[in-house]
């Protein structure tokens, strides 16, 4: 086991161990069953980075790269649904809006195991790295846009909250986002950035 993956592995042991607890404390309540539900997305994503990392072959290498994906898929959308629900009654929520929202993290899951979203791996110093297929760059799109999107929700929800704890609970939420999301967000826009300078090279060179 490479020591680069440890990271993951204490990630996943804390988030696994804090997704329950917080679902224990109070199974009947939407927003512990969002949270529980956006803790086990994430130990799916650490869970698949983790065996990643350890893959000793190509072939299982872009097996986990596209398993990971299953785990943080779902990440943006169920942040944003958490966000919603804590808000509540200051949103309108609804199942219809509900599948609204979940309909682009459905889409890119529908990719996932074809070569559009991720088309191969290249060696790191770390590992294998992923070789992003032509459609990852909406991943990107959506990640930063839902993030943006949780952030901007939390933020009204904590200004327009009616009683101490809802103003308390809203500035918690945003600043727990805010840390990861906004990396999330940079990682996002070079990524897009990237992929749009990869292509118009792979063009001059077609063309030559």
């Amino acid at each position: 086991m490479t020591p680069y993956s440890f990271p993951d592995l204490i990630a996943f042991i804390i988030n696994l161990t804090y997704g329950i607890f917080v679902y224990k404390k109070d199974s009947n309540a939407l927003l512990n069953r969002v949270f529980g539900m956006l803790m086990m997305s994430i130990c799916l994503w650490q869970f698949g980075e983790f065996f990643l990392i350890n893959s000793e072959t190509a072939e299982k290498a872009i097996f986990w790269n596209r398993f990971l994906y299953i785990g943080l898929i779902p990440v943006p959308t169920l942040t944003f649904i958490l966000a919603i629900v804590s808000a509540k009654p200051r949103f309108l929520f609804n199942t219809a809006r509900l599948l609204f929202i979940c309909l682009p993290a459905a889409f890119l899951l529908l990719l996932v195991p074809t070569n559009l979203f991720v088309a191969g791996v290249q060696e790191e110093y770390w590992g294998f790295g992923k070789i992003a297929g032509p459609y990852y760059r909406y991943f990107s799109v959506y990640f930063s846009f839902f993030i943006l999107l949780t952030l901007a929700t939390l933020y009204y929800s904590s200004k327009t909250a009616q009683t101490a704890m809802e103003k308390i609970q809203g500035k918690y939420l945003f600043v727990a986002v805010a840390l990861p999301g906004i990396i999330g967000v940079i990682i996002g826009v070079y990524g897009i950035i990237d992929a749009v300078r990869k292509s118009v090279k792979a063009r001059k060179s077609n063309k030559i």
